[in-house]
C-alpha cells in the first residue's frame, strides 16, 4: 500500500541554497531559494515582511508573508517566508547575489544601498 503522504521536499518547487555571507535586515539566512526564505530572527514578525537582501553593494527588496514560525529559544524565532509575487527580475537579481562568493560581503555601507533601493 502506497502513502498518500507527501514529504517537505517532494512539495518543493525550488531548490533551496546556503549562502555564506548573504545579509537580510531582519535576520540570518538559513537557506533561500526563488520561492521563499528561512530566516533566524530575534524576534517574531507579522505579515507581510519586507525584505531587504544584500552583498556588498549588490541588494533586493521584496515582500514575503509567513509561511511557519517556531521559537528556538529565547530572542530566536525560525520562521519561514514565502515570496509575494516577485518578479522575474527581483528572482534573478536574489539568486546572482545569493549565490555569488563571500568575497565582497562586507564593502558599502548599508544605507548607501537602501538609498539605491528607494527605501
Amino acid at each position: 500500500m502506497e502513502s498518500a503522504e507527501i514529504s517537505g521536499k517532494e512539495r518543493r518547487k525550488h531548490a533551496r541554497v546556503c549562502p555564506e555571507g548573504l545579509l537580510c535586515d531582519v535576520g540570518e539566512v538559513l537557506n533561500i531559494s526563488a520561492g521563499g526564505v528561512r530566516l533566524l530572527t530575534k524576534r517574531a514578525l507579522k505579515d507581510p515582511v519586507e525584505l531587504r537582501f544584500w552583498r556588498g553593494k549588490d541588494g533586493v527588496v521584496l515582500s514575503a508573508t509567513i509561511v511557519w514560525s517556531r521559537r528556538e529559544g529565547f530572542r530566536q524565532h525560525v520562521i519561514g517566508l514565502q515570496f509575494a509575487d516577485p518578479s522575474q527580475v527581483q528572482i534573478q537579481k536574489l539568486m546572482d547575489i545569493a549565490l555569488r562568493g563571500g568575497e565582497d560581503w562586507n564593502t558599502g555601507s548599508v544605507g548607501d544601498l537602501f538609498d539605491q533601493l528607494g527605501k
